[in-house]
This record gives C-alpha cells, structure tokens and sequence, in this order.
C-alpha cells in the first residue's frame, strides 16, 4: 500500500511538471503568485534537486520573456507585478540560480517603485505595503550590498518610509482588527505576515526602536486567551511568525511568556481541525493543504523539532492523495473563477510540486 502511495505521489508529481512544461509560456501573469515569475523559482529549484539542466534551461526561457513581455502597464504590486518579480529575480540571483548583477537588472523597477508607495492599498503583502517592502527588503538583503551604494541607500530610505507607514496604519486600523482581519485562513493573512516582515527588517538593524514598539503593540492582544484565533490553521501560522521573531530576540519579555504564547497557539491542534479550516479538496499554498505542509516546514528549519518535520511530510503527502478530477489540470480541482491562477504558485501547480522539493 505504502508503495502505491509512492507510486501515485511520484505520478502525480511528474504529470504537474509535464502540465507546467505544455503551459508556462502561453500564460498572460507574469508574476511571482500566479505566472510565469514563480513557475521560474519552480524550475530552478526542480532543476538544482534533479540535476537536470532541461528545467533550467526553461526556467531561464520564462525569465527572458517576463523581460520581453513588461510594459508600463505591467502592475506594481507583489502578486502580480513589479514588486513581486523584481524579488523573484533578487531571490533567484542571491541563491546562485542566475548571475545578474541585480542594481543594474532591476534600476527600472526601482525607479518605478519608488514614488509608487501611495498606490500600495493596505498593509497585505499582495496588493498592499508589506509587499512593496518585500522588494526593498530583499534588494538590501544581497550580500554585496553595503551603505557606499547609493542604491543600497534609497533601498534603506524607502523601507524606512514605509515603516512609518505601516505603523499609522496599524494605529488607524487597530490590532484587534488585525487579528481578526480574516474570517477564513489564508497563507498570506496580514496578522502574522507583519509580524515576519517587521521581524526580518528589525535584521538589518534599521528604525529597531520603532519596530520593537510596533511589536510589543502588535503582540500585546495574544497575551489574552480571547484574542487567540480559534481556527487551528490560523494558530499554526501564527505561531510560526512569533517563533520567528524569538530567535530574532527582538522583544525582552518576562522569562518564558513568548515560550507559553507559542504554546497556547499550539495546544490541542490535529489534523482534523486543520483540514476542516482549508478549502474542500484543495492541495493548493493559498489555503490548501500545501500550505500546512509548508508552515511545518518553517517551523522545522526555525526549531529542528522532528514533530513538524513529520507533519510537514503529512501535509505534503496529502495533497497527492485527493480523489482526481477533470475540473482542472493534472487531477486537481480548480474553481472555475481562479482558472487563470491554474499554474502558478500561490493557487496552482507550481506551488503543489514546490512544496515537495
């Protein structure tokens, strides 16, 4: 049975890539959520973990036509657009999947992006702030970047404006909303994704008084049992952006209460109420069981903990384990309305086949 099980894993797996291989080109997104940018991420990684050069052949194939396909159309936010492209291409370079000397490659989205921050809805990391100082964030994180670069500059000071930012928003908005910003889970839920981005920013010692008295604002409401969310997912991937910001030891909190927090958020969760918190039958990163498979996976690499590495290959394995349909591409159900996301990583393929790498 556990052969079986292998077997159809390992199908299932191939017939996505074979599904990605006929498709990826023809799609209109070039993004890093839905098109061809994260399909690319796929491909390299695909690639790195097989040895085969075919993959990365054609991942570099999809980069060079998000070049040739940009325009002044082209949107500026992280799910669709430049900020979220131009963070694929600082990731793929910083990890040695392309050779770019990225202040040159990426000189047009900057000067693009930067008068851009008012066009930035919300605090979201799709559509919103949190986004745009993903790219920022990630285009300081490159190893040759230091304070003698003016670009590396301007990268600070726009990261420094939009903390400003995020913080009148998060007053105007208030914390408790935030914690219930969202009814159903979803991966990229603001709540905790602000709590990691601020964590990362506080990294490169930049504003660190002003992201600690964020912080403390945001964290405060969790102390309190009835500011915990009662969706276990949502737990889980909070749980995640605290342990994150503990190993940054950002905050000093009392001995052991970001411990207990981290505890109450993890008590008593099980498979069977994550699974009723996700989309039906969904296997997809936005809210399906890859996301699950890949909140483990952080975890696990955050805490070398073998429990959620176990979890991890549970969740992952899952999502080959849903019944087939032909309301989709490669037996996997696709609602009609996201059809146009069919391929990518945050609703689609891509993201299901990324997970298991």
């Amino acid at each position: 049975m556990e052969h079986n099980a292998i077997a159809n894993s390992e199908s299932r797996f191939q017939r996505i890539i074979n599904v990605l291989l006929l498709n990826a080109s023809f799609i209109d997104n070039l993004g890093l959520m839905h098109g061809k940018m994260g399909i690319a991420i796929f491909f390299f990684h695909l690639s790195r973990e097989t040895q085969n050069q075919v993959y990365e052949n054609y991942a570099g194939e999809l980069i060079d036509e998000i070049y040739e396909e940009i325009t002044i159309t082209t949107p500026l936010d992280f799910e669709n657009g430049l900020a979220g492209i131009g963070w694929g291409i600082e990731y793929l370079a910083q990890n040695g999947f392309i050779e770019a000397d990225t202040d040159e490659v990426l000189e047009d989205f900057d000067n693009r992006l930067q008068p851009s921050r008012n066009q930035f809805h919300g605090i979201g990391l799709l559509k919103g702030l949190i986004g745009l100082g993903a790219y920022y964030l990630k285009r300081i994180q490159k190893p040759a970047s230091t304070d003698e670069e003016v670009s590396t500059l301007i990268n600070k000071q726009m990261l420094v404006h939009l903390i400003d930012e995020l913080e009148l928003r998060v007053e105007n908005e208030g914390v408790i909303n935030l914690v219930n910003g969202n009814e159903t889970f979803t991966l990229t839920w603001d709540f905790p994704v602000l709590i990691a981005f601020i964590t990362e920013v506080y990294q490169l010692n930049l504003l660190n008084f002003k992201i600690e008295r964020v912080l403390q604002q945001v964290i405060a409401p969790l102390f309190q049992s009835e500011n915990i969310p009662r969706q276990h997912s949502k737990r889980l991937l909070l749980a995640l952006a605290i342990e994150k910001m503990k190993k940054c030891e950002i905050i000093q909190y009392p001995d052991g209460s970001i411990d207990e927090l981290i505890q109450n958020l993890l008590t008593g969760i099980d498979r069977e109420n994550i699974s009723d918190d996700l989309i039906l039958n969904s296997a997809f990163m936005q809210n399906g069981t890859s996301s699950i498979a890949w909140i483990y996976k952080q975890l696990f690499r955050l805490t070398g903990d073998e429990y959620y590495q176990t979890e991890a290959l549970y969740w992952s394995n899952r999502s080959f384990e849903f019944d087939e349909t032909d309301q989709g591409y490669a037996g996997f159900n696709m609602v009609k309305e996201n059809e146009d996301k069919a391929f990518g990583i945050l609703n689609g393929l891509a993201g299901i086949n990324l997970i298991h790498l």
